[in-house]
């Protein structure tokens, strides 16, 4: 898979790209800077010009001392620059565009940003997953029924996906444990293997807001609330078999 750089760092990589290409032509060996477009001084896959422009260090591999290489920081969409700020252990991209503010917990609103925690154990923020259509199945632990459909959930996705063009992405979330109370990791982990969910994300709501935020209040499981790219609720039904039909929302949002 190619690299898929981050919105802050692509007009900065086409500047680099740019002079590159002048100094080229003026005959100064693909240089910029006095950076070397063909060196790679920290071995860390980004070429010692790609790092000026960056602003991070061509000589180490890790800029912002956070564990993560600089790489791997743009793969994954990260800040190869903020300690604070590095790749989710699961994979998750930080798609947050920094432009998102919450709006209510209504059809029509921008939902809240939550906090949850994932099968990785770690807590990720509901935002970082905006920038495609969200199918939002909301759930408990407990309930054994629901986990057939659950584990559906990542094949219907892709053929909503295939139908509509658009992407379209799936994610459980739960809003109880295995024991009716908050979930925790030990509900999340043992829920994500059991439906199978390899590279779809199970988060739970461990602060209990996620009820609170959303226009579907748990009385009868599941719920699914259907998410547009940035993060509006566009809508959310409770009971059985309620993903198939939201290809049509999608279609007549995007159209």
């Amino acid at each position: 898979m190619g690299r898929i750089w981050p919105m802050w760092a692509t007009s900065v990589l086409l500047a680099c790209g740019t002079s590159t290409s002048e100094s080229k032509d003026s005959g100064t060996n693909g240089t910029t800077s006095g950076c070397d477009a063909d060196a790679d001084a920290d071995a860390d896959g980004l070429d010692d010009c790609t790092e000026e422009e960056l602003g991070t260090s061509p000589d180490s591999m890790d800029s912002d001392g956070d564990g993560y290489s600089d790489a791997d920081e743009l793969d994954c969409d990260s800040d190869p620059l903020d300690i604070d700020v590095f790749c989710y252990a699961c994979g998750w991209s930080r798609n947050d565009p920094g432009t998102l503010s919450s709006t209510g917990a209504e059809v029509g609103d921008t939902l809240a940003n939550l906090s949850l925690v994932d099968q990785c154990g770690e807590d990720v923020a509901l935002w970082d997953f905006a920038g495609s259509y969200t199918v939002a199945f909301i759930t408990a632990a407990w309930c054994p029924l629901c986990k057939d459909e659950a584990a559906a959930l990542a094949d219907n996705v892709a053929a909503m996906e295939q139908e509509t063009g658009k992407p379209v992405q799936g994610m459980v979330l739960l809003f109880e444990g295995r024991s009716a109370g908050v979930p925790t990791t030990d509900d999340v982990v043992p829920y994500a293997e059991e439906i199978g969910a390899e590279f779809q994300p199970v988060l739970g709501d461990t602060q209990s807001l996620l009820l609170d935020s959303v226009p579907y209040d748990g009385s009868e499981l599941p719920g699914v609330c259907l998410l547009s790219p940035t993060m509006e609720i566009l809508s959310c039904a409770a009971g059985n078999d309620q993903i198939t039909p939201l290809a049509d929302t999608i279609a007549a949002h995007a159209g």
